[in-house]
């Protein structure tokens, strides 16, 4: 019931029946809207498998997922430089890891999903470089 109405004395069958037909040709409208709410973090893992090319910067892939809306974007660091925007491509997010030199490196990712979730802790990837002669070696450690 969405209405109650006093009408001082009992209504006649005329009456209730005018009622009736004056409601009957009035309509709702109702709508269905599905509402997810999603509170799910996304993930994140870089490649440790790509190969390296002496004396060539070296491009590195993120994997990035988000089961309820799916990934926004996703972003990387080295050590304690600022956060940069990876590069989307077909099956993962792209970005050129470019050493300074030698020594160990530690490069960080996040995705950020459709919603505005942020990953919380960030992957942590440990990568040791040696110059080698002429030539430089990357050493993938392990990640966390």
């Amino acid at each position: 019931m969405d209405e109650l109405v006093y009408y001082g004395s009992e209504l006649t069958p005329a009456e209730i029946a005018d009622l009736v037909a004056y409601q009957d040709n009035w309509y709702d409208a109702s709508y269905d809207h599905k509402i997810t709410i999603d509170t799910d973090l996304p993930t994140v893992a870089i490649s440790t498998t790509a190969p390296f090319l002496p004396d060539h910067d070296l491009v590195l892939a993120i994997n990035a997922f988000d089961e309820t809306s799916g990934v926004e974007s996703v972003e990387y660091k080295v050590d304690a430089g600022s956060w940069l925007p990876a590069t989307r491509d077909v099956d993962a997010w792209l970005f050129t890891f470019s050493p300074s030199g030698n020594g160990a490196y530690t490069v960080q990712t996040r995705a950020t999903d459709r919603a505005g979730n942020v990953t919380t802790n960030p992957r942590r990837s440990k990568w040791t470089v040696r110059r080698l002669s002429s030539s430089t070696r990357l050493a993938p450690c392990h990640t966390r």
